[in-house]
């Protein structure tokens, strides 16, 4: 069978949903405090997250409304 053919069997069995819906607070503060756990673990850690964990309660909160708006801009990446 073709692949075109294998993928558009498979899109149709499986529905493609908007991943916003799963965001919850909940689910934002558990993996805030699994990349804290991560960044502290590093040898450095940049001054930016430090600020967001500064004020965490208040950006996590940002970054969900953000996210599920689709307002939400990241940072350019930059490559050291």
């Amino acid at each position: 069978m073709e692949i075109h053919l294998l993928l558009k069997v498979d899109y149709e069995r499986h529905r493609v949903h908007s991943l916003t819906g799963r965001i919850t607070s909940v689910s934002m503060q558990k993996h805030s405090r699994l990349l804290k756990v991560i960044a502290e673990r590093r040898v450095s850690t940049n001054s930016l997250s430090l600020m967001f964990q500064s004020k965490l309660e208040e950006n996590l909160a940002r970054l969900m409304r953000e996210l599920k708006d689709g307002t939400y801009q990241p940072l350019p990446l930059r490559r050291v």
